[in-house]
């Protein structure tokens, strides 16, 4: 008996559902809409996460870089491009003035910056303005899924 009609998903179509598996596990609250759109701590273990899993400690300041202009389609506010220095800076080990003081950026001082639930809390992490600048990289739905692409699809070409 010949096998047939195994291709019946289109590339697209493939992707679609490859995407709605990776979303569901990697960042619920995303997909949803409730929560969980900028810098966090998604996999648990202390690495900053950005949209659908994408592990910013695990890639270079570059690609990094690259990412995130892709995922904003090369289009940054001014305050999202101080964030986006910031997470450079972090990848980097550039020290930043935080308090009067010269200190370099742990993954524990990103994700810091980055809640929203840490503002003008005991321990919240940087300035206000930093703060609002990390806070500042926040993404939609449509925007984690150009940056899922670039690890899935290797747009760009930075990871494969």
């Amino acid at each position: 008996m010949a096998l047939s009609n195994l291709d019946l998903l289109s590339k697209d179509d493939y992707f679609s559902l490859l995407y709605d598996m990776i979303k569901q596990r990697e960042n619920p609250r995303l997909l949803l809409g409730t929560g969980d759109q900028r810098i966090h701590n998604g996999g648990g273990d202390g690495n900053p996460t950005f949209g659908y899993g994408f592990n910013l400690d695990a890639f270079s300041a570059s690609v990094v870089e690259d990412a995130i202009l892709h995922a904003y389609s090369n289009s940054l506010t001014s305050q999202q491009s101080f964030g986006l220095d910031l997470v450079l800076d972090w990848k980097t080990g550039t020290p930043v003035i935080v308090g009067g003081q010269s200190v370099v950026l742990t993954n524990a001082d990103v994700i810091n910056m980055a809640d929203t639930g840490l503002n003008g809390a005991p321990g919240a992490f940087g300035s206000s303005s930093q703060r609002a600048a990390m806070q500042s990289l926040f993404l939609t739905d449509a925007e984690a899924t150009r940056l899922l692409d670039v690890t899935i699809k290797g747009d760009l070409g930075l990871i494969h």
